[in-house]
């Protein structure tokens, strides 16, 4: 009978063991748990605080854009971009007013973003603009051309122009600026033959 009650106490040893390394196992995996939910916690406020500082920084620099682009110097009080990227172009009395701005100046909003976005990304890429100044209107070309050479002192641009858009005024804007090539389709509409011109 005793040495039963060994085997028994032997066992129940054995079986003590076993479960309390599983408790010892099941409280690091608890802390571990623990760990992880803190850390995603951290790393969720981290990433929040650097999409809204990203978000800020692109605001901040298409605001600088613009108002060192824009010709128009009391129209304007400010541009905002909410979380969700929507722009918001104020006016120097304090509304939205994007939407009833001229075709040029939210063409020039645009294309400040876009500069924004290119600077705080890094992406340091040329700029391609077809037909520029096909929405302005002829009294605005001016100054968006002017605007757009403006802007290209400090990156590589690309303007393509329709014939009718290359105008006298354009033409006297862009005089001296950068190379200007003639782009003629052959008969075969396949090719496209590129001339130097100026």
């Amino acid at each position: 009978e005793i040495e039963g009650l060994k085997e028994q106490i032997d066992n129940a040893s054995a079986k003590l063991e076993e479960e309390t390394q599983k408790v010892a196992k099941a409280e690091k995996l608890r802390k571990n748990k623990a760990f992880c939910d803190q850390s995603m916690k951290l790393l969720s406020e981290v990433k929040e605080k650097i999409v809204e500082e990203t978000r800020k920084r692109i605001e901040d620099e298409t605001r600088k854009a613009f108002f060192d682009l824009i010709w128009k110097t009391q129209t304007y009080k400010t541009l905002e971009i909410d979380d969700d990227y929507n722009l918001k172009l104020i006016s120097a009395e304090g509304y939205p007013c994007l939407g009833s701005a001229a075709a040029s100046e939210r063409q020039l909003v645009a294309f400040a973003f876009m500069l924004a976005l290119h600077k705080v990304s890094g992406f340091d890429a040329p700029i391609l603009i077809d037909t520029p100044v096909g929405r302005v209107s002829d009294l605005q070309r001016v100054n968006f051309g002017e605007a757009l050479i403006k802007s290209s002192l400090k990156k590589q641009m690309v303007l393509l122009f329709t014939k009718a858009e290359y105008s006298e005024d354009i033409k006297k804007v862009l005089a001296g600026v950068g190379s200007k090539m003639l782009m003629a389709v052959k008969p075969n509409e396949k090719e496209v033959e590129f001339h130097v011109i100026d």
